[in-house]
């Protein structure tokens, strides 16, 4: 599979997504890099919960049965192992090129920021500026900054790949003498239901990483001082069993004012997709009489749990 390529070789020359797209050429196609066989993938349509459609736009990835060179940029095993090599062995080499990630060293930096935030925001007073939170700027040295610096390697890495399914074979994440699958720790646009679910009937403890497409980043108010980003809700067309039409909601609290800084700046750049990592919590609420909303909260307190994105 490999990681997405915005370019490619074809008879020696080198061309563009676009210029494949315009001009229909599907085939001949290698790695710019490694000069593996790849093929062209189309553009395909996503419908949102407004009946808006967005279009995910084309790519080449890695042909069949083919591999990239050991060395080849587009390499995933070989992005794991450079992130692996800076991570402060939160990502460890184990065997047959796996790595082990130890979730639980992320779940403690995580609770560290959150008892910051908690310190900090006790020492504040009602009449703060709510256009300028006084939120600390959590940027850490030594280890904490290092684990949240390589999962938000991994976060990136996983947003240049098409699944789950890639890394999976690459990275075990591991929570304390749990193991944890991949597919109950990243939650892409369409599997936000399965987030809901999987967090409303578990008791977890390891935080979750959701992707989607950012609706609107609301400014803080009078009486919630910090702002918030909202995710677009998915298109729902069929209700359950029991009559409900059930959508999920993704909205994630940001108590950094440079986290939110970032997040604008590459929304004005036209990147309007986000995946963070943060523990969450859930909570269905009933909206007329077959509209069950299932309500994902997230909070963020380091630019290092965030990456915005174009598709």
């Amino acid at each position: 599979m490999g990681i997405k390529m915005p370019k490619a070789n074809y008879f020696n020359e080198e061309i563009t997504i676009e210029e494949a797209r315009n001009n229909g050429i599907t085939t001949n196609l290698f790695c710019v890099c490694c000069n593996a066989p790849i093929s062209y993938v189309g553009p395909f349509k996503r419908i949102y919960g407004d009946n808006k459609v967005s279009i995910v736009r084309d790519y080449f990835k890695l042909a069949n049965t083919y591999t990239h060179d050991e060395n080849c940029k587009y390499n995933t095993e070989g992005r794991v192992k450079i992130i692996a090599r800076d991570s402060d062995e939160i990502l460890k080499s184990i065997d047959n090129g796996k790595y082990n990630f130890r979730m639980n060293l992320i779940a403690t930096s995580l609770k560290k920021l959150r008892r910051e935030q908690v310190d900090n925001e006790s020492k504040n007073t009602l009449s703060d500026d709510v256009n300028k939170p006084k939120s600390k700027e959590y940027e850490s040295n030594g280890k904490l900054n290092s684990y949240l610096s390589t999962m938000n390697k991994i976060l990136i890495l996983r947003s240049e790949i098409e699944e789950n399914k890639e890394l999976s074979t690459l990275v075990q994440l591991e929570f304390g003498a749990e193991s944890i699958s991949w597919n109950r720790f990243y939650y892409s646009t369409d599997d936000h239901i399965k987030c809901f679910k999987y967090v409303n009937g578990n008791n977890i403890k390891h935080p979750v990483c959701i992707e989607g497409k950012i609706k609107v980043i609301k400014e803080p108010t009078e009486k919630f001082k910090y702002h918030s980003v909202v995710l677009t809700r998915p298109y729902i067309d069929k209700e359950d069993e029991d009559g409900f039409k059930r959508i999920p909601a993704v909205e994630v609290v940001v108590y950094n004012q440079s986290t939110v800084d970032y997040i604008k700046a590459e929304v004005e750049k036209g990147n309007d997709q986000i995946a963070f990592y943060s523990f969450i919590t859930v909570k269905e609420n009933i909206y007329g009489e077959n509209i069950k909303y299932l309500n994902i909260k997230g909070s963020i307190f380091h630019k290092k749990q965030v990456h915005v994105y174009s598709l």
